[in-house]
């Protein structure tokens, strides 16, 4: 365990001399994410614009409620981010043709550059987690990530406080979807 993440360890509650994992996890998590959003920042974005981002990018042209459930969030939180994300020009909100009552979202030119130029930063920030880990260390660590979501999955109730990328959001749907979704597990 490095130094950094070996400070505090174990001081305030007694895990047998053992450092407790899930305090291990949490800390490399922060750590791993303020880096990755320092990466993003550099290109106009943040986690909770990559996450929205990555989302539109699959999905074309999805309404607002179906963009909101791809990334677990309600539809007034997705709307608070589109509004600024419209008024930088990065993506339009346009009433659909069969319903009105319905607003679908899409990329401007200027989005879709943004996405592509957070894309190919995202790609160089996962292939430095690689080099730090290799090949070997790479499917180990996934497959540990797994036997850890399966050992808190009974345990995880998916409420609204669970973490996901957004102030009152889950990243991993909830019981909507049968529970934790292990999106590295699929290779995204």
């Amino acid at each position: 365990m490095s130094t950094r993440l070996a400070r505090g360890y174990g001081q305030t509650v007694d895990h047998g001399g053992r450092p407790p994992i899930g305090l291990a996890l949490w800390e490399t998590a922060r750590l791993v994410l303020r880096a990755f959003n320092r990466t993003l920042a550099e290109h106009g974005g943040n986690r909770a614009m990559w996450a929205l981002f990555r989302a539109l990018d699959q999905a074309g042209q999805p309404t607002q409620r179906e963009l909101a459930q791809a990334i677990g969030i309600t539809e007034a939180t997705l709307t608070h981010h589109l509004t600024g994300l419209e008024r930088r020009g990065l993506v339009t909100r346009y009433r659909d043709e069969q319903d009105r009552r319905v607003q679908r979202i899409q990329f401007t030119e200027a989005g879709r550059a943004a996405f592509a130029g957070m894309a190919a930063a995202a790609k160089d920030f996962d292939d430095r987690l690689r080099a730090a880990l290799g090949p070997e260390g790479v499917a180990s660590l996934l497959a540990e990530l797994s036997a850890l979501v399966a050992a808190v999955t009974p345990l995880d109730d998916g409420g609204p406080d669970d973490g996901g990328p957004y102030e009152g959001g889950s990243e991993d749907g909830g019981p909507e979807d049968g529970g934790p979704r292990q999106w590295w597990a699929r290779g995204r």
